[in-house]
């Protein structure tokens, strides 16, 4: 069910992104409220990106987003945990209150300096 296709293949060479994708069939199933197909053409959709617009649609933005950056068929493409960590994930949605406010803050000092830049430039 959780499984990433390339891992049922044996092909180990992308193995922390099969658990990305993992973790992302995981939370596409609280999404779509029920069980995962263990086969048949649902599994084969889920592993084509062919995802329940329906079920996804009640969420936010960035869920919806990282649902589908995890479930990415080709592991290359798929993002690793660190990425995804890194970047805080869509829409910030995997960064702490903290780690937000800080980046909020830094966008603001970024404005201030360039706004000031901009008055000291005209006069």
């Amino acid at each position: 069910r959780y499984m990433a296709e390339e891992i049922l293949r044996e092909d180990y060479a992308n193995l922390p992104k099969g658990d990305v994708f993992s973790l992302g069939a995981s939370l596409y199933e609280m999404c779509l409220g029920r069980e995962l197909p263990a086969n048949g053409d649902e599994w084969h959709e889920i592993r084509n990106e062919k995802l329940s617009e329906e079920a996804l649609s009640r969420y936010s933005k960035p869920l919806r987003e990282l649902v589908r950056l995890m479930l990415i068929h080709n592991p290359v493409q798929r993002p690793s945990a660190e990425a995804l960590l890194a970047s805080g994930g869509p829409g910030g949605i995997l960064r702490t209150e903290s780690e937000a406010e800080l980046v909020r803050e830094r966008a603001a000092a970024e404005e201030y300096r360039r706004e000031l830049a901009r008055m000291r430039a005209s006069g």
